[in-house]
């Protein structure tokens, strides 16, 4: 018997394997559309959680001729391990600024006690006790704290809803920038307990401000 002869399996691969891409940038196959093949179908169930992961068990143990993947899971994992270093650096940035805006908040109130020294002596002349200035300055500074990391929440999940937008029309994935995480709330608290201990420098002052004298200045 005649051996059979080899077949030119590389070249039959590489016909199957040509393509270009559009202006668009869509991969578009070097052949004939009859004869071109399905490749990917996207599936959303109707439920969460359970459902979807009983699709992709089926496709994984029943049937060993599709693979399922999860978009939001790949997208999640690429994002962590891609972008953790980045967030790590804002992390660092976002201490400092906000150890900057500490600093900024107790040189402001400690001006503005200062100015205010006959105000604090009239406050104490009728009946304000020192701790009472004491508190009242303090509160002052956590409710500037308060007002600048709300208002820092505020802009940040704004951006995070434009860079969603834009994830969504390029990668068809977008984030959750409508959810509120723990982290988030740890931080505004942190960030007013920084605000309330930057004001007990000024506040100090205002307590030991005398009484009579500012309120015999003119």
């Amino acid at each position: 018997m005649k051996p059979a002869e080899p077949q030119p399996a590389a070249a039959d691969e590489e016909d199957h394997d040509a393509f270009h891409l559009d202006d668009q940038g869509n991969i578009i196959p070097d052949l004939p559309k009859e004869e071109w093949a399905l490749s990917a179908i996207l599936v959303k169930s109707r439920g969460q959680g359970f459902q979807a992961q009983q699709i992709m068990y089926n496709f994984k143990v029943i049937d060993d001729r599709a693979t399922a993947v999860n978009p939001a899971t790949v997208m999640r994992e690429f994002f962590n391990t891609f972008l953790s270093g980045s967030t790590k650096i804002l992390l660092i940035i976002s201490a400092l600024v906000t150890i900057v805006a500490a600093a900024s908040i107790m040189t402001s109130i400690y001006n503005s006690v200062t100015a205010r020294r006959r105000e604090i002596a009239i406050l104490r002349a009728l009946g304000a006790t020192r701790n009472r200035i004491l508190t009242l300055i303090c509160v002052e500074a956590a409710l500037i704290g308060l007002a600048g990391g709300l208002l820092g929440l505020v802009i940040g999940h704004a951006l995070s809803g434009a860079g969603s937008v834009y994830l969504q029309r390029t990668m068809g994935e977008g984030i959750r920038w409508l959810q509120f995480s723990g982290e988030e709330a740890a931080y505004l608290v942190a960030v007013v307990v920084i605000a309330f201990l930057a004001g007990l420098v000024p506040a100090l002052k205002a307590y030991s401000t005398p009484v009579v004298d500012n309120l015999a200045a003119t």
